[in-house]
């Protein structure tokens, strides 16, 4: 079996929760792969997810992983006029989502959408 290049670096931030909503505890990181970075939610079951894939690096040393609460959410979408197909106003999280903030203050959440991770903006 192929080993996973995400998992050959180190964490470079981490957030903790049960993500997944199957009542273990999993862990959010950043990893860097040559010049692109991840996301990864490492499940309390052992399974790796990849939630997202970025370039360049050089922005990771001002990006944080967080968590946010279950609950309703509003999103970019619902802070502008937007006629956008799928752009949806709020989004409801059963299970904590992972927040990933860049320098810029923009922030996405990813989240467990009770068959796999989704993702939305929650400011620009």
């Amino acid at each position: 079996m192929a080993q996973n290049p995400w998992l050959k670096s180190p964490p470079r931030r981490e957030a903790v929760a049960d993500f997944d909503g199957d009542g273990r505890r999993d862990r959010a990181v950043f990893r860097v792969n040559g010049e692109s970075y991840a996301v990864l939610v490492l499940g309390g079951d052992g399974q790796v997810r990849r939630l997202g894939e970025a370039r360049p690096r050089v922005e990771l040393a001002n990006m944080e992983l967080g968590v946010l609460a279950p609950g309703i959410h509003r999103t970019f979408c619902s802070r502008r006029e937007s006629d956008e197909a799928g752009c949806r106003p709020t989004v409801t999280l059963k299970a904590p989502g992972v927040v990933v903030t860049t320098f810029e203050a923009a922030q996405i959440v990813y989240f467990w959408n009770g068959t796999a991770f989704d993702v939305a903006a929650l400011s620009d």
